[in-house]
Formats: structure tokens, sequence, C-alpha cells
């Protein structure tokens, strides 16, 4: 399943580049060119296929350009997340409109069977203002300081996991 925002645009981009040099080898074949040139044409794109395929498949760029959800089941509101899942690798988001500074008290139960889960809170200017790392189960409420207004960003991020998340937030004038 692709996200929306920058990785799909990312995903975009690949896509063309693959239909490009799918293009200029069927459109140079139609021409009836040389015969040697067409191997040296064809050798060149099928370089650059691999090196194209090489950094779409490199394991990192994998991970943030696609979410995986298997047997996942839960709901969105306005002010909280919750989900259950066989498979997650990926992230889902969550955006919190702040409009002064503020104390957020976040709520999470976390569990965690397989795999690595991180919860993290960017601020409007994307600094990263809280995270956590979940390996196993977790409860806990946190009072996080936000010193400025805007729009909060609430980042799950799963790496191979198996589990579930229930968070929930509201705001209290400092």
């Amino acid at each position: 399943r692709y996200r929306g925002g920058e990785e799909n645009r990312r995903n975009s981009q690949i896509l063309i580049f693959f239909f490009l040099i799918f293009g200029v080898w069927y459109r140079l074949k139609a021409f009836n060119c040389a015969p040697r040139f067409m191997a040296a044409i064809s050798i060149f794109l099928v370089l650059l296929l691999l090196i194209g395929a090489l950094l779409f498949f490199h394991g990192d760029i994998r991970t943030k350009m696609f979410t995986v959800e298997v047997g996942m089941s839960g709901s969105d509101g306005f002010n909280y997340t919750r989900y259950h899942f066989q498979y997650f690798r990926g992230s889902k988001s969550k955006i919190i409109g702040v409009e002064e500074p503020c104390n957020l008290l976040l709520k999470y139960n976390i569990g965690v069977e397989n795999g690595e889960f991180e919860l993290l809170l960017k601020s409007p200017y994307g600094k990263v203002v809280w995270s956590k790392v979940f390996t196993g189960d977790e409860k806990d409420l946190q009072r996080i300081c936000l010193q400025e207004k805007g729009l909060y960003t609430l980042i799950v991020n799963a790496h191979e996991a198996k589990g579930y998340f229930d968070i929930s937030w509201s705001t209290e004038k400092k």
C-alpha cells in the first residue's frame, strides 16, 4: 500500500524512471537501428535499470517508502489512534493542533510481540520533541511541554512488528 505525501511522490518518480527507460528502448527498437548501436543502447539501459532497482529495493529506502499492514484493524479519531496488527512495517501519523504553548498529555498502551515500535512527536518545524522505542508491552502517561503553537505531528513507526497500540492525547494550559 502506498503512503501519501513525499513517499507517494517518490514512488511516482521511480515508476516514471522505469517507464522512460522502457519507452526509450522500445522507440529505438522501432527505428530499426544498427545491431551494434542497439546492443550498446540495450546494455546502457539495462545498467540504468539495475542501478535504479538497487536504489529502489535498498532496505532503508524501501522501509521508508512503503507501509505494509497485515491483519490491521482499529480506528482513528480527533484525539486518539488505536490499532491491532499481525504485521506492520511503516508508519502512521496524526496531526495535533496547538493554539498556544501548553502541556500535551500523551497516554499510551503499547504491546509489541515481535519487532520494534517507535513513537515520535515532531514540532511544527520538524524537530523531534519527544520519542520512545518499544520492544515489549508498556503503558504510561507522559506530560510533554510544547513551547510553540502550531501543528505537531505524532508519528508511529513500526519495523516488522506484531502487536497493538492505543494512543490518546489532550492538552492542558501551563
